[in-house]
């Protein structure tokens, strides 16, 4: 009988803990950053008011582009579960491919603080030929098209190429809000027979006035780094390769992670009379 009653109690006291340290159950990832795919203006059809574009840095493997995100406020904490980029692989008289695999033999997603301006490895993927499914099951790409009315997919000077989404999943990176984070994706390009250079990965942007989505973070500039995650710039891409400024889509799905708190003396206080009372009341031997 009295182990029974001290098993109420611990659970009381567990129960009552968890709701004054603010303890939430079952708790799902929900999206804290959109600055996802445009879906307006999309396309050459849009004329001087197209909202979609494409970056890579070279044909030879030595650098990728990024950009930056800042989530909450000084204070919180935040456990990142995914992120989410997009990335469209074609090249002007070749085409784009059915499978990642046969142009790229690996990714992978880099972050780091931005105080600090270099990004390191965070999680990577290997694909096979004529295959889309990586080596690393946390890692998945999937072809999709733009959320607008139409379905549509990225025009390429004429040509209509396909549109990869890049999940990074289970990541469990643990992040303070209001702190600013770099991040990129680097895709290693296999070579292109003939030709002696390699597949560029060309990562989505979008002009965020535009793209008639939430564009979370946006400020009209991306980053550029080496291929080894160091910082080389920061790029503005009106006059410098488009004609109006450009940030890299981005989505970054987690939690909040609950904020702790010192009960009042009051409830501890009344805690433990309730204990005591409860332990007065078990039958003696």
């Amino acid at each position: 009988m009295f182990t029974s009653t001290l098993a109420k109690v611990g659970a009381v006291f567990a129960t009552a803990s968890a709701v004054m340290l603010g303890y939430t159950a079952n708790a799902q990832a929900e999206m804290l950053f959109d600055r996802g795919l445009p879906t307006e203006n999309l396309n050459t059809i849009s004329e001087a008011n197209r909202s979609n574009v494409r970056w890579a840095t070279d044909f030879e493997n030595l650098g990728f582009y990024g950009d930056d995100f800042t989530i909450g406020n000084v204070g919180d904490t935040f456990v990142i579960d995914t992120i989410r980029t997009w990335m469209v692989p074609a090249i002007t008289g070749i085409g784009d491919p059915d499978n990642l695999g046969d142009w790229f033999e690996s990714f992978t997603l880099l972050t780091g603080l931005a105080a600090e301006d270099d990004i390191s490895p965070f999680a990577s993927a290997t694909l096979d030929f004529n295959s889309n499914v990586t080596s690393n099951p946390d890692v998945t790409i999937t072809q999709v098209p733009y959320p607008d009315t139409a379905g549509s997919t990225y025009d390429n000077f004429g040509d209509f190429v396909n549109i990869w989404q890049v999940d990074f999943n289970n990541l469990n990176w643990t992040i303070e809000g209001g702190t600013t984070y770099n991040f990129g994706v680097r895709g290693v390009g296999r070579e292109i027979p003939d030709f002696g250079i390699f597949y560029p990965w060309f990562n989505h942007a979008s002009n965020a006035a535009l793209s008639g989505s939430p564009q979370d973070g946006a400020d009209n500039r991306y980053l550029q780094f080496d291929a080894s995650g160091n910082f080389v710039d920061t790029v503005d891409s009106n006059g410098d390769g488009w004609d109006k400024s450009s940030d890299i889509n981005v989505q970054i799905f987690g939690e909040a992670t609950p904020k702790t708190s010192i009960p009042e003396p009051g409830s501890v206080l009344a805690l433990l009379v309730f204990i005591t009372f409860l332990g007065a009341g078990s039958p003696k031997k």
